[in-house]
């Protein structure tokens, strides 16, 4: 059975709005532009360099979940509306964003599930 999840956000940077959405084809697509520049991350090192405001990271994911809603803006469009004075805001932006996409509850219930059914197994 499938659920409809609203996981996107809204997003502003420097006053323009945009809808966001940190889906698996946004990271997808992070994980390709940093490859592309020679630099592997996988999702924890990402995750890791929020934590130490690596802002090519920030950056970049944030553009690729604003892609994910919106494919005909331009990468450059969306650079040039991110400016260093609203680092935090774009930072606590990226946050959220994530906290969407990765809700804590369903993270339980897929432990609670994982353990009744290895559970039901040893029975």
């Amino acid at each position: 059975m499938s659920r409809i999840i609203d996981d996107t956000v809204e997003i502003e940077l420097n006053g323009k709005k945009y809808r966001a959405r940190l889906d698996l084809l946004a990271i997808a697509e992070a994980q390709y532009y940093f490859r592309s520049r020679g630099n592997k991350l996988t999702v924890p090192q990402m995750f890791e360099a929020i934590q130490e405001e690596d802002y090519m990271v920030i950056c970049n994911l944030i553009i690729f979940a604003i892609k994910s809603c919106n494919p005909s803006v331009k990468m450059y469009d969306i650079y040039d509306l991110m400016k260093f004075a609203n680092r935090h805001e774009i930072t606590s932006q990226l946050i959220t964003l994530i906290n969407k996409a990765m809700p804590q509850e369903d993270d339980d219930k897929k432990k609670e599930e994982t353990t009744e059914n290895h559970q039901a197994e040893n029975d």
